[in-house]
């Protein structure tokens, strides 16, 4: 998996190991390589907040917002 992923195979070990310091930026590429969809539930407050930074500097929403039941 290493040599198709372009991480070394150490990486790779430590994020099968559960690793809890592994560079997120690699790992979402091993799990782009490996067919993996990853999503994030981003909470209301938080979206709005991250909004609002976005706009502060300079940066378009990059990211699909899915509709979620609300939590109690």
């Amino acid at each position: 998996m290493a040599a198709t992923t372009g991480v070394s195979k150490q990486f790779t070990q430590d994020v099968e190991h559960g690793k809890p310091t592994v560079q997120f930026d690699r790992v979402l590429k091993v799990l782009t390589e490996l067919g993996i969809p990853l999503s994030l539930d981003i909470p209301d407050e938080a979206a709005r907040e991250l909004e609002h930074v976005r706009a502060g500097i300079g940066l378009q929403g990059t990211y699909q917002r899915r509709r979620t039941k609300k939590r109690p």
